[in-house]
């Protein structure tokens, strides 16, 4: 595919075959929703799952947005000895929260 544009994407799937498009079960895309609305119209008879990479990344950002959340809440807290405790398990690493 010379890009990631749809129209570009649909011309060559077109090219394989309504009929190869129809027989195939499993797609893995990103989120991307004109992606999935392509695969939805042209692949009816495909399962859609949403491909590793990008699920993960969604997750970690996530998670990352809710621990910035509680640090800033954390710090308004007007026990000392609470607002430390908190603080030490969120600077702990990106993942704690």
């Amino acid at each position: 595919v010379k890009t990631r544009r749809i129209e570009d994407i649909r011309e060559v799937l077109i090219g394989w075959g309504l009929e190869s498009l129809e027989q195939i079960q499993e797609v893995s895309i990103d989120m991307w929703s004109p992606y999935k609305s392509l695969v939805e119209e042209l692949m009816p008879n495909a399962n859609i799952t949403a491909d590793r990479f990008h699920v993960m990344k969604q997750v970690n950002d996530e998670l990352d947005n809710m621990r910035k959340t509680e640090k800033k809440a954390a710090t308004s807290l007007p026990n000392e000895s609470e607002k430390k405790r908190i603080l030490a398990g969120l600077n702990k690493g990106k993942y704690s929260l």
